[in-house]
Parts: structure tokens; C-alpha cells; sequence
């Protein structure tokens, strides 16, 4: 009988090694990464489970090689997050609320060839079809919104792309009006809410219009409308 390997990739160590020894037996055999593995680990015949917290985590994989099959394990099913996900060629995700069994069946029908779905991502997925969405970010847009959003300033962010600044601003106009958003706190809410970045790497302040002169506001703190804070209070 021939084994198959399953890499588990992930922070959440007590999911991860839950996973493991529910998979292993005589037919699998697990290794658990709470980091990116080694290269040298995947290969055409290894199934990997990836924990993807947002779209900058799904980035840092790219450079890894191809597997049989990719599933990915997410915390919560945001609509941009799962379309990446999707055009990324992962053949399955799941969420963290789904049982240890949903998961194993997920693995198992993605070794079959199948795709699957749970049914928090079909129920995501199906609103957006169903609703419809936004205009489309470019994806030199979503780069830039994207560091926006952790609160990265214009100049900051044309040194790191290696554009211009008014090519960055620009960029800021057209994503806001895409968005239909005002500010760069609105645009940090989209962001998570999208799956674009994670709770943790949202910013404590934001620069503000007088960014270039390199002063800050604390609009976190005094956001213009009311919203749901995206930090616990420290």
C-alpha cells in the first residue's frame, strides 16, 4: 500500500498536532511545521495543509514547490482571502471551527482529486455571487492598500515598490474610490474583514494628511464613524 505524506503548516500548534494524529496511520504519515518547511519537504507526491490567516501569509508561500494537493486551513472565511486561496490552485478549504473528521475528509478527497469545500466557505462564496462585489483592486492596488492598511505612509511605501509618490497616491485615490471608503482606518477594517492582512498587523496609529512632515494622529483611537475596534483594549 502506498503512504502518503501530509505536511501540516501552522501557529495554532494544538490544531496542527491534532491533525497529525488524527491523519496518521497506515496509509499517511504527518510532519508538522509551525514555520515554512524546508523545499526540500514537499514534493509532487505530498499533500500539504496550510494554516492561511490572510492574503500576505498566502504570498510567503509561493516560492514553495508544487504538491499533489494544497488544502488550506482558515481561522475566518473573508471573501478576498478565499477567492486568493481558490486562484492560487488550493483544491480545499476548510475552517478552524470545522471537526477533526471534516478535515480528514477533506484531506482524503483532495488525494482522490476532489475539491472540497466546508460549508462556512460555500456559505461565504455564495454571498459574494450572490450580492455581487466591489470593483476589483488591480493587484499593484491591493499591494498598496495592503500596506496602507498597517499603516505604512505614502513615502514609505514608494521607496519599498520602487514607485513614484504620486504614483502611490494615485494608487490611494483609486482604491478608496473602488472601496467606496474615505480613510486608511476604513481601509484597515476592509483588510481584515477581507482577509487581506490579520488582526495582529494592524497599526496602533496612522499617519495622517500631513504625513510627508512626518507627524501622526491618533486616528485609531478616534476613528470618524463607529466601528468595531480591531484590538482589545491594552
Amino acid at each position: 500500500m502506498q503512504t502518503t505524506k501530509i505536511v501540516i503548516v501552522g501557529q495554532t500548534t494544538l490544531l496542527c498536532d491534532l491533525l497529525a494524529a488524527t491523519l496518521v496511520g497506515s496509509d499517511m504519515t504527518t510532519e508538522v511545521y509551525s514555520n515554512i518547511p524546508p523545499a526540500s519537504v514537499i514534493s509532487v507526491s505530498t499533500i500539504v495543509v496550510y494554516e492561511i490567516g490572510s492574503i500576505e501569509t498566502l504570498r510567503s508561500l509561493q516560492h514553495l514547490p508544487k504538491a499533489q494537493a494544497s488544502v488550506a486551513l482558515v481561522r475566518d472565511p473573508r471573501s478576498d482571502l478565499l477567492r486568493a486561496i481558490l486562484a492560487a490552485g488550493f483544491t480545499g478549504i476548510v475552517t478552524c471551527h470545522a471537526s477533526l473528521a471534516e478535515l480528514k475528509d477533506c484531506i482524503r478527497r483532495t488525494i482522490a482529486g476532489a475539491t472540497y469545500l466546508d460549508a462556512g466557505v460555500q456559505r461565504c462564496l455564495s454571498r459574494v455571487y450572490l450580492h455581487g462585489q466591489e470593483d476589483r483592486l488591480t493587484e499593484r492596488e491591493q499591494q498598496v492598500a495592503i500596506l496602507v492598511a498597517k499603516g505604512r505612509t505614502s513615502r514609505s511605501i514608494a521607496r519599498d515598490l520602487s514607485l513614484s509618490l504620486k504614483t502611490v497616491s494615485n494608487h490611494r485615490r483609486n482604491i478608496f474610490r473602488k472601496l467606496h471608503i474615505h480613510d486608511a482606518v476604513a481601509l484597515t477594517h476592509h483588510a481584515v474583514n477581507s482577509g487581506w492582512i490579520a488582526v495582529e498587523e494592524t497599526p496602533e496609529v496612522y499617519p495622517d494628511s500631513s504625513e510627508e512632515s512626518g507627524t501622526h494622529s491618533l486616528l485609531a483611537l478616534h476613528p470618524p464613524y463607529p466601528v468595531t475596534p480591531l484590538r482589545s483594549a491594552r
